[in-house]
């Protein structure tokens, strides 16, 4: 078991988005995505299936091009291999799940299971 405290993890930059790496199984990936006002994710895809969630501010979220207004309590469900991006519209925070792992076909099997820690200890 494995707990976060996703407020710890929360930081912006003027100068880019900022996408921190939570947690990483052979089952999933998970992200925190920072966005300033006006700041975006490129287009881009993925072989696992996208859920973002924002947990703070508003955004657009893209799939395949399309638009989809995002708010605080908001989820996007996106199948793979789609393209997306996000913009904040408002400082805004995203909690992105991948699933499986991006690379779960070259994961370690004796990993696949087990939750490893991207993330630095603040304390």
């Amino acid at each position: 078991m494995l707990e976060l405290h996703l407020q710890e993890h929360i930081r912006f930059d003027d100068a880019r988005p900022m996408v921190h790496a939570l947690v990483d199984s052979g089952h999933c990936r998970l992200l925190l995505v920072c966005l300033k006002a006006g700041q975006a994710l490129k287009d881009h895809r993925s072989a696992s299936q996208v859920i973002a969630q924002c947990l703070q501010g508003e955004g657009l979220f893209y799939g395949d091009g399309v638009p989809m207004e995002i708010k605080q309590g908001s989820v996007v469900v996106l199948e793979p291999g789609h393209f997306h991006r996000m913009e904040g519209r408002t400082d805004c925070v995203i909690l992105v799940t991948l699933s499986p792992h991006p690379a779960r076909e070259g994961y370690p099997r004796d990993q696949i299971d087990r939750l490893i820690p991207r993330f630095r200890d603040r304390s």
